[in-house]
């Protein structure tokens, strides 16, 4: 599978995602709340920011044959759920910015699907 397939790019952009979402949350995170550091919510939503892009990837890559607005939808559904499950499985707390970097994340997969659209469209 050549990267410039629309699924080959679908893996570079998850496996990127997902490495950056690794990094925040076991490097960059508690690095950050050691030194105190007033990052605008880069260490605390960065990691629901990459995450939902991971999901969206992910979800792109399983599930070939359905809509960019299913994809989407159902990934963000995925992420929003499991941010309100945290407390219940003792795997985190629940944040309203970690909505927010969800939302944003979504969002910003939504642009990155379309600029993959354009240009395996143009090759």
């Amino acid at each position: 599978m050549s990267i410039k397939t629309r699924k080959g790019m679908y893996y570079v952009v998850l496996i990127i995602s997902t490495l950056t979402c690794v990094i925040l949350s076991e490097v960059y995170r508690p690095w950050a709340y050691s030194v105190g550091l007033s990052d605008f919510g880069i260490a605390t939503s960065g990691v629901s920011f990459f995450g939902a892009i991971s999901a969206v990837f992910l979800t792109f890559i399983l599930e070939q044959n359905r809509s960019c607005f299913y994809t989407l939808s159902l990934a963000c559904i995925g992420c929003v759920a499991y941010e309100f499950l945290q407390p219940l499985l003792h795997t985190g707390t629940f944040d309203i910015k970690d909505i927010v970097g969800i939302f944003l994340g979504i969002v910003f997969s939504a642009i990155l699907y379309k600029l993959i659209s354009v240009y395996e469209n143009k090759n």
